[in-house]
């Protein structure tokens, strides 16, 4: 849905009706939309194999969930609670893509 509509454009209904599940469900496995943007990008990150990651970091503006990336990076800007956990996914993915270089040498 966040790819579909965006993350600013998409309701937590749309997210919800998508995903067969209720608000209950939604708010029993996450805080709140920006956290499910975090994780949504953490196991897209989680998946991509070190080849992957440096397509992607060569070839940025072909990738589908650029768009997202900049939206997490926009709420970042204006929400501290967002702030704190997209910094740490950062932090995650540097960590994670200097262990794959480091394992493939």
């Amino acid at each position: 849905m966040f790819i579909k509509k965006g993350f600013f454009s998409a309701s937590l209904a749309d997210i919800t009706e998508a995903a067969g599940h209720t608000r209950g469900a939604f708010y029993s496995n996450f805080n709140d939309k920006s956290d499910l943007l975090i994780e949504s990008l953490r196991r897209n990150r989680d998946d991509r194999s070190l080849h992957a990651i440096l397509e992607l970091s060569q070839n940025i503006y072909n990738d589908e969930l650029f768009a997202l990336w900049v939206e997490a990076t926009l709420l970042a800007n204006f929400d501290s609670a967002s702030r704190e956990r997209f910094n740490q996914l950062m932090n995650e993915t540097m960590a994670n893509t200097a262990n794959h270089a480091a394992a493939a040498s």
